[in-house]
Formats: structure tokens, sequence, C-alpha cells
């Protein structure tokens, strides 16, 4: 985890290029961060782990109701962990009903699906369907809020603490930029959060005490902004949530897709006038800088056996020349070269390029191939299995690369 780096001057763009090679191209196209009225802010990527974006991002504050995102996540861990069920019907307590605004309205004794309950807090932000969910869970708020500093804890995070399930103020309730956009990453890989987040409005049914009603996302990307019709759509966001104590004092959290990746801004800090705008910045500033993206795996072309002598003898040559393969390879050896799978290319810092992939056990090591748009030719010999990356210490800024890597595994000859 590349914590507090981002980038200024130099950008980059990677595309995909010829199969089983990388292609990277590093530019001075943009040299200005975005200027953010929040106080706190990241963008970050899950797949690659970089900050593409970092203001504050151990900064302690307030995450208001992005709270619940937390407070979801730790309950789809206990669904899955089986000891509760999305159709459990909770009892709304006398904490849960009395909790402030934004609120469902919720009543005591009421009896509510899990379901139900973490749609009113993800879309309209509910703080009694919160607490509700948290007592479901922990049996009551001091004891869900001890899970939710555990699990917290166990994603990373190392400057939040929570004290109740909604993000209601109070003292020694705080996060980070950095710390939640790893709770948002967690979060959003459950599929039912993900739908929770992408619906607009949502019907839930009566129950013994209430009728039926409707909850609806307070997401701003979920709303029509000057040209744009629908944002959410324009933006890809795949899961976000609001927090809001008053019109000053605003967070927001956003996960979108772009590119193959998924980036995770958080604004903390912010007003509710401009964590909006603030994000949009985020994102498209996340999508100019985004450093890797993944390429066809295979090469069978570029596979095959390297003769290990370079500096032939004149019998070498002659075997090499007259017999067939096998017969040189039985003299003199052979190396066994085949295209690693999974290459990305990233810029890391600067201009300095990174690629990595996926190692392979068996081999003695790889073979680092750089071309300029011509032929390929060998930077490094790695010769180690365990090594499956290589920053190029000599690229450049405002040029394109093409990097190819392949294993290669020696077979002895009676002279060599």
């Amino acid at each position: 985890m590349c914590a507090g780096q981002s980038f200024g001057a130099t950008t980059y763009n990677i595309k995909p290029a010829q199969t089983g090679t990388v292609k990277v191209t590093t530019s001075t196209t943009y040299a200005n961060k975005p200027s953010l009225t929040a106080d706190a802010a990241i963008a970050y990527c899950g797949e690659t782990g970089q900050v593409l974006y970092g203001k504050n991002i151990n900064k302690k504050m307030d995450p208001y109701s992005i709270t619940k995102m937390m407070t979801c996540y730790v309950v789809m861990k206990y669904v899955d962990k089986g000891k509760i069920s999305l159709d459990d019907t909770v009892t709304v307590s006398k904490y849960a009903a009395k909790q402030m605004e934004s609120k469902l309205y919720l009543l005591v004794g009421e009896k509510i699906k899990v379901r139900y309950l973490i749609y009113g807090a993800l879309l309209h932000s509910g703080n009694d369907a919160a607490a509700a969910l948290g007592e479901a869970v922990g049996g009551d708020t001091k004891s869900f809020a001890k899970i939710m500093n555990k699990e917290a804890a166990a994603l990373g995070c190392t400057n939040t603490h929570f004290v109740n399930a909604n993000g209601v103020k109070v003292s020694g309730h705080y996060t980070t930029a950095h710390d939640m956009a790893l709770i948002l990453q967690a979060a959003t890989k459950y599929e039912f959060i993900q739908k929770v987040c992408q619906t607009k409005l949502y019907k839930i049914p009566e129950d013994n005490l209430s009728d039926a009603f409707y909850v609806r996302t307070t997401n701003p990307f979920f709303y029509k902004d000057k040209k744009i019709k629908k944002p959410y759509l324009t933006y890809n966001i795949i899961a976000g949530k609001t927090g809001t104590w008053d019109s000053g004092s605003a967070t927001l959290i956003e996960a979108f897709r772009f590119n193959g990746r998924t980036i995770y801004t958080v604004v903390l800090g912010d007003t509710s006038a401009k964590r909006y705008s603030d994000t949009v910045d985020l994102i498209a500033y996340g999508r100019r800088a985004l450093s890797s993206i993944a390429l066809t795996e295979s090469n069978d072309s570029a596979s095959g056996i390297e003769k290990e002598a370079t500096n032939q003898s004149w019998f070498a040559k002659v075997i090499d020349k007259v017999f067939p393969d096998s017969v040189y390879e039985f003299f003199y050896g052979s190396t066994k070269i085949e295209m690693v799978k999974g290459l990305t290319g990233e810029v890391t810092s600067g201009s300095k390029v990174n690629i990595s992939w996926r190692p392979v056990s068996g081999v003695d090591g790889y073979k680092v191939y750089r071309s300029t748009g011509g032929s390929y030719k060998l930077i490094k010999k790695i010769k180690s299995a365990d090594t499956s990356s290589y920053t190029d210490p000599n690229s450049q800024s405002d040029h394109t690369y093409y990097y190819m890597v392949k294993t290669y595994s020696f077979k002895d000859g009676l002279f060599n």
C-alpha cells in the first residue's frame, strides 16, 4: 500500500498492446492535482493499492453517516458466517426508535427484516435503521462498536474508532480518508451492498406496525447534474454513501469502475454543496492517473526454445545447421522459454515504470525485454522464480515503452 503517494507533474496512460506485452506511455499532459474544498480526500485503486490522489489521508475526522457502510459491512460478514440472515426479523428497540434524524421513524416493537434495514440505512441514511442493525448483531450499541473496531483493524485501518452504528457525532468516533477507502473496498465486495447502493428508490413493505413506504437514495450521483442526466452511469458508480451533520460538515464515499479497475474516493470535512463536485474532480483525476491495466495473458508464438550457446564454435555451427534441434540440444543444451501471464504495468513515481506478473513455479528465472516500437531488447535477467516484478530505472517521461517478460528454464547439454 503506497500510503501518501500522489502524482503531480508526471502522469501516465497505459493501453493494451500486442498479445503478451504491456504498453506504457509516460507523459506530462496534466500537471495539477484538483483543488478540493474537503479537508481530507483520497482516490485509491483497490487492485494495485495505489493512492492516486491524497490529501491529509491519515487525518482523523468525523465520518458522519458513511459510518453506515461499515455497519452494513459487519452485518454482511455475519450473514456470511451464518450468524444472521437477510430475512431475519429484527424487533426495533426503544434506543433505536429514539435516534435523531435522519430516520425511517421506526416504532418501538416494530418487526422489520434485516435486508430492509440495510436499504433504509444505505439509501435514506436512517439512523434508527443502522442502530437496529447494530443491536441485531452485537446485542447493544457498545458491543457492536467493539465488533466494528475489531473488523476495521482487520482491514488495516489504523486511525479509526467507532462508538456507534450510525455515525451520529460523538467524541471518540472518527476515521481517516485512507481507512474509509479500505472499508468501502471491503464492503463493496458484497454484491448485495452494491445492489442496494445502485438503487434509487426502494419500497419497504408493510410490517406489524407500519404501512409500506419508500426510501430514496441520498447519493448525489443518482440525480441530474447540469447536462449529465445520470451521473452514476456516466461515472460508472457501483456504490456510494453520503454523510451529513450540517451544510458545512459533510462527507461522501464513492466506488467506480474504470479500465478494469475499481477506484474508491473519499472526501471528509467537506460541505454538502461541494462534496459532489469534489468527488467528480477526484474521479476525473483518478481516471487520468490510473496506473495499471491487465493484458492478454499468453502468446504462444513467443514461447519455445532458445539455444544456449551464443558464441558458437565451428563444430557447434555445423551441428546447428546440419542436424535437428534435438541433436544440438544434446550437445549444447537449451533454454525453454514461456510468456508469463497476468502482465501489468504502472508508473510508480516520477517516470519510473514498474511491471509485474504472476509468479511461475519450477522455472529458473525471468527475462525482461523492452521496446520503444521496434525490436525487443533484453534489459534484465532475473535469476529467481520468486521475483515477479521489475522497475525500469531508465524509463523517461514522454516516452512509450513496450515490455515483454518470459520465463526461462535451463537444460544442460553434453558440452554445456
